[in-house]
């Protein structure tokens, strides 16, 4: 399968950049992965475990821990800058 993309991909004129590519094998979650070499040319494509694709992290075990956990550093990173925002506004601006 891996060798009819890498030819349409020629036939079409279409570059694929093996070094940023990467697969995802999707599977349960009880499930041992084992790791399938993809490649064209000793050009090898690694296996990941999650991936950003439009903005959504995708895992290979098709839950949303990655997404989750991706989303809560980001919210607890701007609590703390609302917290220190507010430390610094009180003492500038007087309480009524």
């Amino acid at each position: 399968m891996f060798f009819q993309q890498n030819k349409w991909f020629d036939d079409n004129s279409v570059l694929l950049n093996h070094e940023k590519t990467q697969y995802v094998h999707f599977t349960p979650k009880v499930t041992v992965l084992h790791e399938a070499l993809l490649g064209y040319n000793d050009s090898f494509i690694s296996n990941c475990t999650s991936t950003k694709f439009l903005g959504v992290i995708i895992e290979n075990t098709v839950s949303w821990k990655a997404l989750i956990d991706h989303f809560y550093l980001r919210y607890v990173w701007h609590v703390i800058e609302l917290e220190q925002l507010n430390l610094s506004l009180s003492s500038v601006i007087p309480v009524v």
